[in-house]
C-alpha cells in the first residue's frame, strides 16, 4: 500500500473450515466482512475470479500463500480467515489481513463466536482493526448511530449500527422526540 494511494483492492479469501460444523457460520461471518468492507469508500474488493490463476490459496498463514498471482493482479491487500473445531457451538476464528506486496501482516486477531449471531460483532471488529491499521482510525464500525423515526403522527429516537444491524427504539413517549 504505498503513499498517495486512493484505493487500495482487497481479496477476502475463501475461509478454511477444519470442522464441519462450523460451515455456516464461517460462510455468514465471510458474508458479513465483505458487507462491512464494502463500506469502507477506499477499498474495492476484487472478486477471486478476477485474480490471475483464480483467488487460491492454500493456507491462512503468509507462508501457506502464493502472493504472486495477487500481485499480478493488482491486489494490495487479501485477507484469510482459518476456523478451528469448536464444543457445543462455539467457534475459533482466525482473521488475518495481509500486504500482497510484502507478504507482511497487517492485522491478525482471533475471535470466539457462540454460533451464527455473533458473526456481524465478530466482521464489525475485525473491519475496525483492519480500518485502523490503514487509516490511523478505526471507530466506524464500533460506533452507534441515533436518529428519530416517524411512526404515523409520532416520532421516537432510535439507534443503529452503520453496517444498519441493531435497529433499537430508545423511546417509546407516543410523542414528537
Amino acid at each position: 500500500i504505498g503513499p498517495g494511494q486512493r484505493k487500495v483492492n482487497l481479496v477476502l479469501a475463501d475461509p478454511f473450515v477444519d470442522d464441519s460444523g462450523a460451515d455456516t457460520v464461517a460462510g455468514s461471518l465471510h458474508k458479513y466482512l465483505d458487507r462491512n468492507l464494502n463500506l469502507l469508500p477506499f477499498l474495492t474488493m476484487v472478486p477471486g475470479e478476477e485474480v490471475v490463476g483464480g483467488a487460491q490459496v492454500t493456507g491462512a498463514r503468509a507462508s501457506e500463500i502464493d502472493f504472486k498471482p495477487f500481485t499480478l493482479s493488482k491486489v494490495d491487500v487479501v485477507v484469510t480467515a482459518l476456523w478451528s473445531p469448536g464444543d457445543g457451538g462455539k467457534y475459533s476464528v482466525e482473521l488475518r489481513a495481509y500486504e500482497v506486496y510484502t507478504a507482511r501482516l497487517i492485522v491478525g486477531r482471533g475471535y470466539n463466536l457462540e454460533g451464527e449471531a455473533h458473526a456481524p460483532e465478530v466482521a464489525a471488529r475485525f473491519a475496525s482493526e483492519l480500518m485502523k491499521a490503514l487509516t490511523g482510525r478505526g471507530d466506524f464500525f464500533m460506533s452507534t448511530i441515533a436518529f428519530s423515526r416517524s411512526s404515523g403522527r409520532f416520532k421516537e429516537i432510535y439507534t443503529v449500527t452503520p453496517q444498519g444491524t441493531g435497529l433499537r427504539a430508545i423511546t417509546d413517549l407516543k410523542g414528537l422526540c
